[in-house]
């Protein structure tokens, strides 16, 4: 996804231009925005009876332009943002939120994102739990998260083991594995 990003910044699908210097009105974004809508569509089964809506926060100032004017029938009202007509940013995130969906899909879904999540976990959680009390998970097991896996070297931490200790594919998960019953089997005597 990185790499696509990283290629497509300075020349998006193709245009001689980055997206980022695209307006949001621009038959191309429209495109973006429709084909980010439907992997939406796709990956979370939404009804087609349903509207896709993207909202990001700022937006063009248009309901800050009326409570002003509406503002300025009871005293000075100061304005301190430029005109709205100044305001052509594209909204970047949609166009990063559609290559990580696309990416998602393309690696089978959200069961598959769920299947590697739940492998990743399992393998750290085994490896703190065959340490004997080394590495130490303070989150009870029926609440443990799949994403976010805090845990502590020795128990309840040591905080000169744990700085000296710090490194995600699923090979990257087993070498960290490995790692650490290699740094448990070499502290914990």
């Amino acid at each position: 996804v990185y790499e696509i990003i990283r290629n497509e910044l300075t020349n998006f699908e193709d245009s001689g231009i980055s997206l980022l210097e695209t307006s949001h009105r621009t038959p191309k974004y429209m495109n973006l925005n429709t084909e980010v809508q439907n992997v939406v569509r796709r990956l979370l089964d939404v009804p087609a009876n349903y509207k896709i809506l993207f909202i990001a926060g700022g937006g063009l100032g248009a309901w800050s332009a009326k409570a002003a004017k509406e503002a300025k029938k009871y005293g000075k009202v100061n304005l301190v943002i430029p005109p709205t007509d100044t305001h052509v940013d594209v909204p970047r995130h949609i166009y990063i939120m559609g290559r990580v969906l696309q990416w998602i899909e393309q690696k089978g879904g959200l069961d598959a994102m769920e299947q590697l999540a739940d492998k990743k976990a399992s393998l750290v959680y085994n490896t703190i739990e065959q340490s004997a009390g080394f590495y130490y998970a303070p989150v009870a097991k029926r609440v443990r998260s799949k994403m976010n896996i805090p845990f502590r070297i020795g128990n309840p931490g040591n905080d000169a083991l744990e700085k000296e200790f710090l490194k995600v594919t699923v090979e990257e998960v087993q070498a960290l594995t490995k790692y650490m019953t290699e740094f448990y089997k070499k502290h914990s005597k």
